[in-house]
């Protein structure tokens, strides 16, 4: 009887053991896993941070771009209107001008 017993609380024993060391494996697995996974993490990470930074600039440069745009088109409008206030000028000028030798014509035509 105590020779079964001890027998049976060896084989427990042993089989606890075996137990224990592929569990142990297993974590070590699950570790080497998550190291790894971690690493994936922190470079997608990193790579993310960058890609958002660059966009960030490029969103940057576009609104410049697009401000420097908007003054240019507003420095064209204010010539092209002045421009269009000086031939509309110079366009009455000469309206008076025709209109003056048409007078003129006209009166002498009947002295």
């Amino acid at each position: 009887q105590t020779s079964y017993s001890f027998d049976h609380a060896l084989a427990m024993t042993r089989a606890a053991l075996n137990e224990n060391h592929e569990l142990q494996f297993e974590v070590g697995v699950l570790q080497q896993q998550q190291k790894e996974t971690k690493a994936q993490l922190d470079a997608a990470r990193k790579a993310l941070t960058a890609q958002t930074e660059e966009a960030e600039r490029w969103q940057q440069m576009l609104e410049t771009a697009t401000q420097d745009f908007k003054a240019q088109m507003e420095q064209v409008t204010q010539a092209t209107m002045l421009k269009i206030e000086h031939l509309k000028s110079e366009l009455a000028e000469e309206r008076a001008k025709n209109a003056e030798l048409a007078l003129r014509a006209g009166s002498s035509q009947t002295h």
